[in-house]
């Protein structure tokens, strides 16, 4: 150790251990060359190894002649010295310059004899992981796993891949690999507790970050991952506690700032929000998610223009599915002059209803154009834009294309559309609805809905899915009693998924809401439209029943907070027949359902 510190030339001989850092080398004594037995081989192994670079330090005699060195072969180059310089090269961001550099010391050891080579696979591994070529990052740490099984580090990072391309299952083999090697290893740990609470299974995720934070109390990443497991479990306080901590240890944290800005969002407190968002692009001009956030604050605001280009990273910010790879160029709204089109949906099928209001755009282009979208929304859909030819979305689960070679020239979600076409409000067209149901559909369910009395209300009153991060979003059908029993108003229900529980708690022998057995609410797009088409008024929160209401032209009162969507607009300007509930600062959604409630008996026939 001394003469490291000294800068003397040291070669140190033993086991890999913890001051590597995950590294071939001792980053702590850049003069320092490591000499390493192999897995099962005792230290007397590598004695030949450290005599034979002891030997190649010493001058060589001159040859005899300038034919005999004309002959002669050109030394090796030294490995360890490669490596080294490889990962000073890694470590201060030259990542291209690095990746040359580690292949020419694996080159250098074409028989996988020296003891660093898994080192070097490892590190060019993870340099593939960070630069996104994941799939060669998984060759080359997995290479090195098999030379070398008891190698924690990889272990770790070959998760970090697994758990970037959605292999939950291979990502939490891989970290328990990692800590069945090193017990105390907070990175592991709290990579283990991230794929937990992905998982939905927050509590084992916090249990997990806890223990790498007892292990190495400044962990930041410890810290984010279990404050973003408080906030998933409603713990804001908690959370946001977390976050601060991870933001003193590293003030110049990105990552950090932008945490605390989603706290401050929920608390409603937007300008301090803006304020760790412009923080965070200070420091990170690159990171998308900051971007993003920022982009629907400045939507919210009606910064239209900025707005939709934050927006547009939204794919980059890892909070959506990952953007589709079609290897074609992304459509800029040029002319397309014979060439195809396609455009894929994205994200929920609220969100596909919301941007297909901009389908209207892809009328007359110069050029043929293919939506994809849900299978349930293909007939609605092709009904509604017979310009466009309408399929069902052909990646499949796992993301990949199943179309090879792309059956088009030009490509783009369909969420760009807006910043091309809507980028003012004035250019919102005032229509009535843009979503055509089945006729032969609307006529049956006229029948159906005219044996029942007064106004008919359609109610949904939450998501299919409601966590404790998003539970303040929605409300619970004991929130809607009074609706339910309102004297003329005819109460159907329109909320997917299963709601057996709380129908049983909340509807009597007089109150009820009307529903039919033959008409599946979560998957028949269809028969659902058609019956919303006849509905006097539609109540949502923010749902894809909401949506669809709108696009449809039926009234529509949506409960929820101002968002994004509203365009700087006391309206949602995407659907004409949709009036907004929001409740009042101190207030919750419950309050908003009972303004709504106070709001239709005005409406609702006496007689």
């Amino acid at each position: 150790e001394l003469a490291g510190a000294l800068g003397v030339p040291v070669w140190r001989f033993g086991s890999r251990d913890w001051t590597q850092l995950g590294t071939g080398a001792r980053p702590w004594f850049p003069t320092m060359r490591l000499f390493q037995p192999r897995p099962g081989e005792a230290l007397d192994s590598i004695i030949g190894a450290i005599a034979e670079a002891l030997r190649a330090m010493m001058p060589e005699p001159e040859p005899a002649s300038e034919e005999k060195a004309a002959h002669e072969p050109e030394k090796p180059a030294d490995f360890d010295a490669l490596l080294n310089h490889a990962a000073d090269l890694h470590r201060s961001g030259r990542t291209d310059e690095a990746e040359v550099a580690y292949r020419a010391a694996i080159a250098a050891d074409p028989r996988r004899e020296a003891p660093g080579h898994p080192d070097a696979l490892h590190l060019l591994g993870l340099l593939m992981h960070q630069t996104g070529r994941n799939d060669d990052a998984l060759t080359l740490i997995g290479e090195a796993l098999r030379i070398d099984p008891a190698f924690p580090q990889a272990w770790n990072h070959l998760g970090l891949v697994h758990e970037m391309e959605k292999r939950h299952a291979d990502s939490t083999f891989a970290f328990a690999r990692a800590l069945a090697l090193h017990p105390a290893y907070p990175e592991a740990l709290t990579h283990l507790g991230l794929v937990h609470q992905i998982g939905g299974r927050p509590a084992e995720g916090m249990r997990l970050h806890r223990r790498a934070i007892a292990i190495q109390p400044d962990h930041i990443p410890a810290h984010a991952n279990l404050g973003h497991a408080c906030e998933l479990t409603g713990q804001t306080l908690e959370a946001t506690g977390h976050y601060r901590r991870a933001l003193a240890l590293q003030p110049e944290s990105a990552e950090a700032n932008n945490n605390l800005a989603t706290m401050a969002t929920l608390a409603n407190r937007l300008d301090e929000a803006k304020t760790h968002l412009r923080r965070a692009l200070r420091v990170d001009p690159g990171f998308a998610l900051a971007a993003w956030n920022l982009g629907l604050m400045d939507l919210t605001d009606g910064r239209i223009a900025e707005g939709w280009a934050g927006y547009s990273r939204r794919f980059s910010a890892r909070q959506l599915q990952r953007a589709r790879r079609i290897d074609r160029p992304v459509w800029m709204g040029e002319a397309l002059q014979g060439r195809r089109l396609l455009v894929w949906s994205e994200q929920g099928v609220g969100d596909e209803i919301l941007f297909a209001s901009c389908f209207d755009a892809l009328n007359g282009l110069d050029g043929p154009v293919t939506v994809e979208c849900d299978r349930r929304l293909v007939s609605l859909f092709a009904r509604s834009f017979p310009w466009v030819a309408v399929r069902a979305e052909t990646a499949d689960p796992a993301g990949r294309e199943t179309i090879d070679p792309p059956d088009c020239d030009l490509q783009m979600p369909a969420g760009n559309l807006p910043a091309l076409v809507r980028d003012r409000v004035a250019r919102y067209p005032d229509r009535p609805a843009y979503l055509r149901p089945d006729s032969g559909l609307v006529t049956r369910w006229r029948e159906r809905l005219a044996a029942l009395p007064g106004l008919k209300v359609g109610l949904a009153w939450r998501s299919q899915i409601v966590t404790a991060q998003r539970a303040a979003a929605y409300t619970g059908l004991a929130d809607w009693a009074a609706l339910l029993d309102m004297p003329g108003v005819s109460v159907v229900m329109l909320q997917y998924g299963d709601c057996t529980a709380e129908l049983a708690r909340v509807e009597t022998a007089t109150r009820r809401l009307h529903r039919w057995d033959d008409l599946n609410l979560k998957d028949d797009f269809e028969g659902v439209s058609a019956l919303i088409a006849n509905l006097d008024l539609v109540i949502s929160p923010a749902t894809a029943v909401g949506e669809l209401a709108g696009a449809l032209g039926t009234p529509v009162w949506r409960l929820g907070t101002r968002d994004w969507t509203q365009i700087g607009t006391g309206v949602r300007p995407w659907f004409p027949a949709m009036r907004l509930i929001q409740p009042q600062d101190g207030q919750g959604l419950a309050d908003a359902a009972r303004r709504a409630v106070h709001a239709l008996a005005a409406l609702a026939p006496t007689g």
